[in-house]
């Protein structure tokens, strides 16, 4: 008679790693990074911007080891487009958060993770990304 058991540690986002409840306003912008978006939509509907915090903060984080196997081998000055969602406090008003996709990310974003920083403080990327952008476009009826 054998047992075997694979344990694995899972890091759980704290309070600090969330977006504030206080954002009334979401710019969402998709374009070459150092270049003027293509797209830029900004969102104000107090039950969608909730619904987008929402997707955003139940996310789970990159865990140890997560870019094991990962092939992120870029060509030479080759550049993706990003998809940014900025979270304010109001609309045009200070940064609260901000969260940044490759534009080509599907899935569970595992080797093209989200990237987030809160208060300007980078946090730990986040995986499943592209649910944040199928949300936005759910609630704005628009491709972004």
């Amino acid at each position: 008679l054998r047992a075997d058991a694979d344990v694995v540690w899972l890091l759980r986002r704290s309070a600090s790693e969330r977006i504030p409840g206080s954002v009334r306003a979401i710019d969402i912008r998709r374009g070459l990074p150092g270049h003027r978006p293509s797209q830029s939509v900004v969102v104000t509907d107090t039950a969608e911007v909730r619904a987008i915090v929402e997707v955003t903060n139940s996310l789970p984080t990159i865990q140890p080891g997560e870019f094991d196997g990962c092939n992120t081998a870029v060509p030479v000055g080759f550049v993706t487009p990003k998809i940014t969602f900025t979270f304010r406090a109001s609309p045009g008003g200070s940064v609260l958060a901000a969260a940044t996709e490759r534009a080509d990310a599907t899935g569970t974003g595992r080797c093209k993770p989200m990237t987030l920083n809160i208060g300007g403080v980078p946090q730990k990327p986040l995986l499943e990304g592209p649910k944040v952008r199928a949300e936005a476009e759910r609630l704005l009826h628009e491709k972004i």
